[in-house]
């Protein structure tokens, strides 16, 4: 009997998953009545407004490891302990991620929500959780417009080190995963000079806490463990590698979008 219970229950995922994939990817246009009657025969309604946040883990070296599936089987079991009612909320999983829509009463308890599944998740010590959230809440066929946003998002969060990024809250972010490899590399040559890929990495290091530090050299050399003048010294010679010095608001846009296409390579 239990065996049977387990094989009903796993048909009836396989099925649902089947549903969430078409309603995400597939025509539902010209067929959206009878797409939200078959929802409402799995248990899910569609047409209620939800809010959309992608998470992933990632291990030391901020890369998605292999076999991460039984981390997200873990975590959406952890998610559906949450909800008294699971047919409130619905996930579709991927080789790499979960898409969590969430019903929303407020923005409020939409993010009390997300931080509680967070906060309360057992994590192995080598992996951390990386989370890409919507911008505003959706239903019917417009929950693919939420997916979009919460994984580019999400794609983000990882290629900066975030745990959590919100869609509304990025800049470059937002068309940095479209742009094709190579176009990236041809960017980041430009923009050191072509010089060399340790130089460049050890440019990259450098900039990036020059940044963090919002420009501060006091702060910036504290953190490299570096005097001041040392460190001023190498953003004078970077500027005469390049022709671009970093400490220039005109070209702080442009090191910054280099330095996260490069973070994206590693």
């Amino acid at each position: 009997f239990e065996f049977y219970i387990n094989e009903k229950e796993k048909n009836q995922n396989s099925e649902l998953q089947e549903y969430l994939f078409h309603v995400l990817f597939g025509k539902i246009y010209d067929d959206k009545s009878n797409i939200i009657e078959k929802g409402i025969s799995l248990g899910i309604n569609i047409d209620k407004p939800r809010r959309c946040f992608s998470v992933t883990f990632v291990g030391v070296a901020g890369k998605i490891p292999i076999g991460i599936q039984n981390t997200l089987i873990d975590f959406e079991h952890h998610i559906k302990h949450h909800f008294d009612n699971t047919n409130e909320l619905f996930i579709y999983r991927d080789l790499s991620r979960l898409n969590v829509f969430l019903p929303v009463i407020n923005n409020e308890y939409f993010f009390n929500k997300l931080n509680s599944l967070k906060s309360t998740f057992e994590l192995n010590n080598n992996l951390s959780m990386r989370i890409g959230v919507d911008c505003k809440e959706n239903s019917g066929e417009y929950l693919r417009v939420n997916l979009a946003k919460a994984q580019k998002s999400l794609a983000y969060a990882i290629t900066e080190n975030k745990d959590i990024v919100l869609y509304d809250d990025m800049t470059y972010g937002i068309f940095v995963s479209e742009l094709n490899p190579s176009v990236k590399d041809e960017f980041i040559l430009k923009i050191f000079a072509e010089l060399d890929q340790e130089e460049i990495e050890s440019w990259v290091n450098l900039l990036d806490v020059f940044y963090e530090c919002e420009g501060s050299l006091a702060e910036s050399a504290s953190k490299l463990f570096v005097h001041k003048n040392t460190l001023q010294y190498q953003l004078k010679k970077l500027a005469v590698l390049t022709g671009r010095d970093p400490r220039n608001i005109s070209n702080a846009g442009l090191y910054q979008t280099a330095i996260a296409f490069w973070k994206e390579k590693r």
